[in-house]
């Protein structure tokens, strides 16, 4: 399998990740405290990464750690942000306000990595994020704090992700930045869950 093929096969499999991803979080922390559960569901999905990233060569890797420190600390924001905001709206809202992820990618490959981007890309967006506003609101005054904080977890997502783009090839180790990202984020999580919300453990078990 060539790279490229290899790369759209990890997009498709990440689509459907994201796709089934809102209706099942919405789902669990309705009875679950949600930053318990979004902080021991991205140390679980570490894992995998952390296990590759030991068989494959570390090079540069001290150089880039502050960078993987803040990447990991935007992804620990954007987890807060997803799983308390699903939690106090619905998970056909928390879907369809994920689809904004595109427009803030585009935004952030124009600015600050120099991509082009054509015409029927925008379009596509647009009309995309403008139908699933259409959908789920009937006027700006049905937002709420679950919508607001959904809003902005795709743009912390992108930020992350042009971040990483942006020295993962120089890594020489392409599951590092997942790994740091899910792992800090993770740690992060749990531990303010722990100080601020004290959860019981025995809730995920």
């Amino acid at each position: 399998m060539s790279r490229q093929s290899f790369g759209y096969l990890f997009a498709v499999l990440n689509m459907l990740t994201y796709g089934f991803l809102p209706v099942f979080a919405h789902y669990f922390v309705t009875t679950l405290d949600p930053l318990l559960f979004g902080g021991a569901t991205a140390i679980i999905g570490s894992i995998p990464f952390l296990l590759f990233s030991r068989h494959e060569k570390r090079s540069n890797l001290k150089i880039y750690l502050k960078p993987l420190l803040i990447i990991g600390i935007i992804e620990l924001l954007a987890t807060i942000a997803f799983f308390v905001g699903t939690k106090f709206t619905s998970g056909i809202n928390t879907g369809l306000l994920l689809q904004l992820e595109p427009f803030y990618g585009i935004i952030l490959a124009v600015f600050f990595l120099g991509e082009i981007v054509g015409l029927s890309h925008i379009l596509a967006t647009v009309l995309m994020v403008f139908g699933a506003f259409i959908v789920v609101y009937k006027g700006i005054d049905q937002f709420n704090v679950g919508d607001l904080l959904v809003f902005v977890t795709p743009a912390l997502y992108q930020i992350s992700n042009t971040l990483a783009k942006s020295f993962i090839n120089k890594l020489g180790n392409i599951f590092v930045v997942p790994a740091a990202k899910m792992f800090i984020s993770g740690i992060g999580v749990l531990c303010i869950a722990v100080i601020f919300t004290k959860p019981s453990i025995q809730q995920i078990l």
